[in-house]
């Protein structure tokens, strides 16, 4: 049983919890270690008072994928900025806060920083920013996207991936996604939830084949785009006929929801302030003449 205890002990130092390992050595160290290994430098810069560091060292710094990517790319260090005497090589960064994370090349050039304690995720989305444009994972992802332009699960994993890594570029290729396979794309959960994540434009054929489908009238989909179809038809002819035609399509669509629902919905000008919203307190603009009964409203 001790040999065994030991043998465990033993294990988990060298192979479990690949936290990020900080080198105790100086920054000039670490900059000609770094050269040697064709990595760059990482330097933590903290306090032992400071409350941030001590979030990172125990939200950030142990978790097991930073810790990995960070040795594979970088010779970390700990500056204690109270107390070390390598503070005289630290200070011509211009150190105003702790902690204040320093990203450099092998010369000791600043390529970025961090002040403040970040999350795993966004400390993660950080490193990704500093490696070459072909390695980021959202590249890679949409890489593969691309050559294989047919195959649903290779699309449905990229955009995971652009949503965990690049959400600004989400967008367009959810459009992609949903005008290569359809309706047939909402056929379980995790594309749900990506369609329910963006807003694709009304053009777009899948948003098209909803608001065309009986089926579909009164779900939460063709709820959204109906919205976003009326406000469009509303700001296009900008009149106050369709105005009235709209009012009366939302007074009737707002009743099928409510009876559907046992009235379990938002209230009606919750649906009109969507279509017809409000610029001004004093201007009540297209509404300042509807009324509804309390029904309606309720």
């Amino acid at each position: 049983m001790k040999s065994t205890a030991i043998l465990l002990i033993i294990f988990l130092a060298t192979n479990g919890f690949s936290q990020l390992k900080f080198e105790k050595i100086t920054l000039l160290e670490a900059l000609a270690k770094a050269k040697k290994e064709h990595k760059k430098v990482f330097v933590d810069v903290y306090t032992q008072w400071c409350g941030p560091c001590k979030f990172m060292d125990k939200n950030v710094f142990n978790d097991t994928e930073i810790g990995t990517r960070m040795e594979k790319n970088y010779v970390s260090i700990k500056v204690d900025y109270d107390n070390n005497p390598d503070k005289l090589n630290i200070s011509k960064y211009g150190i105003k806060g702790y902690p204040t994370m320093l990203f450099l090349d092998t010369l000791g050039n600043e390529i970025a920083r961090i002040y403040g304690s970040e999350t795993k995720e966004r400390f993660i989305k950080f490193l990704d920013r500093q490696l070459p444009a072909e390695q980021r994972p959202e590249n890679i992802a949409i890489k593969k996207m691309k050559d294989n332009p047919n195959d649903k699960e290779i699309w449905k994993e990229g955009l995971s991936v652009i949503q965990k890594h690049d959400y600004s570029k989400l967008g367009s290729f959810c459009e992609v996604y949903f005008s290569k396979f359809g309706l047939n794309a909402l056929n379980d959960e995790m594309d749900k939830t990506i369609f329910y994540t963006i807003t694709l434009p009304l053009s777009n054929p899948i948003i098209q084949e909803i608001l065309n489908d009986s089926s579909q009238y009164g779900n939460w989909n063709y709820t959204k785009y109906k919205i976003l179809e009326w406000a469009e038809e509303v700001k296009t002819a900008n009149s106050d006929a369709i105005n009235t035609k709209v009012k009366k399509e939302i007074v009737s669509y707002y009743q099928f929801l409510f009876d559907a629902s046992g009235g379990d919905i938002s209230d009606l000008s919750y649906y009109m302030n969507q279509v017809f919203p409000k610029t001004k307190p004093e201007d009540k603009g297209p509404n300042k003449d509807f009324k509804t009964n309390e029904k309606e409203g309720s």
